[in-house]
């Protein structure tokens, strides 16, 4: 009996075996590839992710030091990956509101409100305000109204009408107004000039809109295309003003392993109307880049050529220029980023025109007008992260031809301290260090100096510029409730150019020093509260010739978000 199981086992062997022999068993075996999300399959939201974590996020810093004189407005856009912005507060809400009042007399108000139509179509308007009523003692040791306000609103819309067909539009409007507070001995000795409040008082309009089509300039492997339209329209109270349009268009793709092809162009035409018929200004530009990453190595090398004409007045000589407008930057990283030396030469027009210069001086005399400057400006040096600690040194070298310098003329005295200008070439030589540690995730400590040497052709010395520059920051953040930052700032002596009796004057304005203290407390994601303190060390503060700004000086308000 016992011998029966064995017997049973082996038999079912033998079956199995036989029929393993005559049949061929068929399996078919799906296989799934895990999920890779992709920047194409993205979809914009309106708002940020609500996300709260005691764990900091280090964002890593390119550094690109621009001279704060000339900025351009004509660039193409590099393709660039995902960047990381920091706003003072998150918008989490469609409901945006900052709202604060201070001392003296000072009033802030930004508010933002978007909302989204469908997954493709964002819509929102904004609006924001910046104001100051009261008086300041001017180098007469005359109190006079500083009265200022800069009031700007507008609407938006995003729409994403094809998978690569991105719509952005942007219409506002803004209003600006100052008293020129700020006039000296040579416009008081005169009975003449007005001075009253009323004609002190100067006011600007500037509706623009702007409207853009194509690619997002995100994924380089894909053909890549954008054209840009814009207009621009500045009057102001004496009817001085001016229409500006301008265009861009450009494209991209790939070319090889990791080169990127980049061909593009712009032009900008301005045209003076009323009492600044004959004033025009154009500016066209072309550019070809290629650019390459990979392996630690970024390179990008771009040839332009340039026309730039203006014309101030009528029956007046054209000035016009062709030029050849090199690009170049060359990284390389050593040792994962912790050293990488590199090499940059930048080249731009500048538009000089008066509706350009109002904003950069709201006290421009009416009407003045420059020729567009022409910038050449290279660095050179080395850069990288070690650890929580990042530097950058570098040195650097800029060539400015119709460069011009702020004055005050006697000739427009009579409208208060008004500015003219004094055209120049200009040569920089300049070293320059900043650094930065990150300690503990909370605390951030930034620090940055620069010496610069000029060389002037017109002047001895050029007008309101610095030999030495040097700034002082500190932030501290406690996850989303607490931000604090300190903030110094060192700016040294310059000569300021006056006009007057037929003659030009120049007098130093010794080196300043301005410390500021902000605050932001939450008290929940839909309220907080801040506090801004500016010139706490109460100092002789110059932004322009003449003009003082603000002794100690502070703003306490409101942050709402729903």
């Amino acid at each position: 009996m016992r011998h029966k199981p064995i017997i049973l086992s082996l038999t079912l062997a033998l079956l199995a075996s036989g029929a393993a022999a005559q049949t061929t068993i068929q399996r078919e075996v799906d296989v799934t590839r895990a999920y890779e999300p992709s920047v194409q399959n993205a979809l914009k939201m309106s708002i940020l992710p609500d996300m709260t974590d005691t764990t900091q996020m280090r964002p890593q810093f390119n550094y690109q030091i621009t001279p704060r004189p000339l900025e351009s407005g004509f660039a193409l856009t590099p393709l660039t990956p995902a960047r990381m912005t920091t706003l003072d507060q998150p918008i989490r809400q469609p409901f945006y509101a900052k709202i604060g009042a201070g001392y003296s007399l000072q009033s802030v108000a930004d508010l933002r409100y978007a909302r989204p139509l469908s997954e493709r179509v964002d819509v929102g308007a904004y609006a924001s305000h910046r104001g100051r009523w009261g008086k300041i003692e001017n180098d007469m040791r005359v109190k006079e109204s500083a009265q200022a306000t800069d009031n700007r609103a507008g609407a938006f819309l995003d729409w994403k009408a094809a998978e690569r067909l991105i719509v952005n539009t942007d219409i506002n409007y803004g209003f600006q107004s100052v008293n020129r507070y700020g006039y000296f001995g040579p416009v008081a000795d005169q009975p003449r000039f007005d001075l009253s409040e009323n004609a002190l008082k100067q006011f600007y309009h500037n509706p623009s809109a702007k409207v853009s089509l194509g690619s997002d300039f995100i994924d380089p492997d894909r053909f890549q295309y954008r054209a840009t339209g814009g207009m621009d329209y500045v009057a102001e109270r004496f009817k001085y003003d001016q229409l500006r349009w301008d265009g861009a268009a450009q494209v991209a793709f790939r070319a090889g392993q990791g080169g990127v092809v980049t061909i593009g162009g712009d032009a900008a035409l301005t045209g003076g109307q009323n009492n600044l018929k004959g004033f025009e200004s154009q500016i066209v530009q072309g550019e070809v880049a290629f650019r390459f990453d990979g392996n630690g190595l970024r390179l990008r090398l771009a040839a332009g050529l340039g026309s730039t004409t203006t014309t101030q007045g009528e029956g007046s000589e054209k000035q016009a220029q062709t030029l050849f407008l090199p690009q170049l930057t060359l990284e390389k990283e050593f040792s994962a980023g912790k050293l990488t030396p590199y090499l940059g030469l930048h080249s731009t027009i500048t538009d000089n025109s008066f509706g350009e210069l109002l904003k950069r001086n709201p006290y421009t005399f009416s009407g003045t007008w420059a020729p567009n400057t022409v910038s050449y400006r290279a660095r050179a040096g080395v850069k990288g992260t070690l650890g929580s600690f990042s530097y950058n040194v570098y040195g650097r070298y800029d060539r400015l031809r119709d460069n011009f310098y702020w004055v005050n003329t006697q000739e427009y005295s009579s409208f208060g301290n008004a500015f003219g200008v004094l055209v120049d070439t200009l040569t920089v030589f300049g070293v320059g260090v900043e650094l930065q540690a990150n300690i503990l995730n909370t605390l951030t400590l930034t620090g940055a100096f620069n010496y610069s040497g000029y060389s002037s052709e017109n002047y001895e010395t050029p007008g309101g510029l610095p030999a030495i520059k040097a700034d002082f920051s500190a932030a501290y953040h406690y996850r989303d409730r607490l931000n604090l930052t300190l903030g110094l700032a060192f700016v040294g002596e310059r000569t300021m150019y006056e006009e007057y009796g037929s003659a030009l004057h120049s007098h130093v304005v010794p080196g300043q020093v301005d410390l500021q203290f902000g605050a932001d407390y939450f008290i929940n994601r839909q309220f907080g509260v801040f506090v801004q303190l500016q010139n706490l060390l109460n100092q002789r503060l110059y932004t322009f010739n003449r003009y003082r700004e603000l002794g100690m000086n502070g703003t306490i308000g409101i942050k709402l978000s729903f």
